[in-house]
């Protein structure tokens, strides 16, 4: 009887020891977390247009409007996540206030949407800019 009170302390540090161990690893696992998210970067940016088929471009006119929106916007590639969402605003009028040619007609685009993580993804309206 003596043994078995003994075995099942023993067993009760062991459990109680084992606890602390997963607490630590817990909390561990939830600070490299942490720190991984702030050093996510932005790897990819996506544009899509939500009026490209009301408006009626060519597929060539909609490829270099989204390739000039994308060459604007290049330079938020490889930045922490974090900085980006703490520049959004700038970033928005950037893009809103630039005007983008092709061909010999120029554009301007209106941010509806923004989705961020390590994809940035951007959903624009065209507003055709009458010469």
């Amino acid at each position: 009887m003596k043994k078995l009170i003994i075995d099942l302390k023993k067993q009760q540090l062991t459990i109680e020891a084992q606890q602390e161990t997963i607490e630590m690893l817990r909390s561990e696992e939830k600070k490299l977390n942490e720190e991984n998210e702030k050093k996510l970067t932005i790897q990819e940016i996506l544009v899509y247009f939500t009026n490209e088929e009301k408006i009626r471009l060519s597929e060539l006119t909609l490829h270099e409007l989204r390739q000039q929106i994308e060459n604007e916007l290049k330079g938020i590639k490889n930045s922490d996540i974090e900085s980006v969402v703490t520049n959004k605003e700038l970033m928005i009028k950037t893009i809103e206030n630039k005007e983008f040619l092709v061909g010999e007609h120029l554009y301007h685009v209106k941010v509806e949407q923004i989705y961020m993580y390590t994809t940035l993804e951007l959903h624009l309206k065209i507003l055709p800019k009458n010469r």
